[in-house]
């Protein structure tokens, strides 16, 4: 089976079970890298592992790749579409949260005016994600009540509270959607941007299946390949 229809079959399938949007873009995003440039062969997974650890990349965004690979390909040992498994190990990641000492988070926020001194002050009262606070709607906004409403990770709902200052803060901005639109990031956040096919800055590979160098293409303010965010 082509590597390609092997991935989009098994996100299907993921959808199937009721993924979370998060997962199926991690997923996306490594499998197709994956897809573009190795066969799915285990000398091609391994050749793709080697290079994601050969590369200027953070534990955690190497973790998360090889986790989505070893979860493709159990899918497709289970399924009987590849007749042999590999025991991929993923890198320890620290995932211990490296917090703003409060002192900080204060003077910060004394220093900042309208929409930024309304993100860091609902920051700092309800602790929600920075995926929560960038997509988050004024549907979900009770201000008389003091309360959001959000749907993070894996889908589960909470409701969190802020207090009165954040509330006055919330009240002066102007009812658009979302509320904090996130601004433009200059580099490309998906394996779909890489580049191809003329005027597109594309690369000339070194050797087949070998994932190229993102000075070959990238632009002023791009982060190293990957964009993991």
């Amino acid at each position: 089976m082509d590597a390609g229809d092997a991935v989009e079959l098994f996100l299907q399938s993921r959808v199937a079970r009721g993924a979370a949007d998060s997962t199926l873009r991690t997923y996306r995003k490594a499998l197709s890298l994956f897809a573009r440039f190795y066969p799915l062969t285990r000398d091609g997974v391994l050749a793709f592992v080697a290079d994601l650890r050969s590369r200027q990349l953070s534990p955690h965004t190497v973790a998360s790749y090889i986790r989505a690979l070893k979860a493709f390909l159990r899918f497709l040992a289970d399924e009987g579409l590849i007749a042999w498994r590999l025991d991929l190990r993923p890198p320890r990641a620290d995932r211990t949260p490296k917090a703003i000492r409060e002192e900080d988070q204060l003077r910060m926020i004394r220093a900042a005016k309208g929409r930024d001194r309304a993100m860091l002050l609902l920051l700092y009262d309800t602790g929600m994600r920075a995926s929560e606070l960038l997509s988050l709607r004024w549907e979900q906004i009770d201000l008389a009540g003091r309360r959001i409403w959000l749907r993070g990770k894996g889908g589960r709902a909470r409701t969190v509270f802020f207090t009165p200052r954040t509330a006055r803060a919330l009240a002066a901005l102007p009812r658009t959607d979302p509320v904090f639109p996130s601004p433009t990031r200059a580099c490309a956040r998906s394996s779909s941007a890489w580049p191809s096919g003329p005027g597109r800055g594309s690369p000339t590979w070194p050797t087949p299946g070998t994932m190229p160098s993102p000075s070959a293409w990238c632009g002023p303010g791009c982060r190293p390949w990957p964009c993991s965010g």
